[in-house]
């Protein structure tokens, strides 16, 4: 059993083809995660040390995050039998209503208010049925 070269572990987070398993989902997921959380706090970081121009590791940083859980995303979609093209509205539907609830969340009109809210709490079980949706259920068959 040979070791995957270091180029050939960073394609794996940055292809947008193929499948991953809800185990291998998982594992794509976290890693995903981890480096969001220490490229963040290197930015930090950097931006403390450095000013304005240490602020410019973060741009590089959130591209490759987006990227890497994008190609995850899609590739689960695929294991699921979907076109990585539903991952639009699976992810810009809740964000889109989440941006219009914020300002009528904090409306002085009762109702406006109430409306903001009940588009946060669509946001929240749109966001529950997804990760049910890619996270959770049984991938499709593959076919022969």
């Amino acid at each position: 059993m040979r070791l995957a070269s270091l180029g050939d572990r960073i394609d794996d987070f940055l292809a947008f083809d193929g499948r991953l398993s809800r185990l291998a989902f998982w594992r794509c997921w976290l890693s995903v995660q981890v480096f969001g959380v220490l490229g963040w706090t290197l930015s930090i970081v950097a931006t403390i040390e450095g000013g304005a121009l240490g602020a410019l590791f973060l741009v590089p940083t959130i591209m490759l995050y987006a990227i890497a859980l994008a190609s995850c995303l899609v590739r689960r979609l695929h294991d699921r039998g979907r076109s990585g093209w539903q991952l639009i509205p699976i992810v810009g539907g809740p964000l889109a209503a989440r941006v219009a609830a914020e300002p009528l969340l904090h409306s002085a009109t009762p109702i406006l208010a109430c409306i903001g809210a009940g588009l946060a709490f669509a946001t929240v079980v749109a966001n529950l049925w997804a990760m049910s949706e890619i996270g959770i259920q049984d991938g499709a068959p593959q076919p022969s």
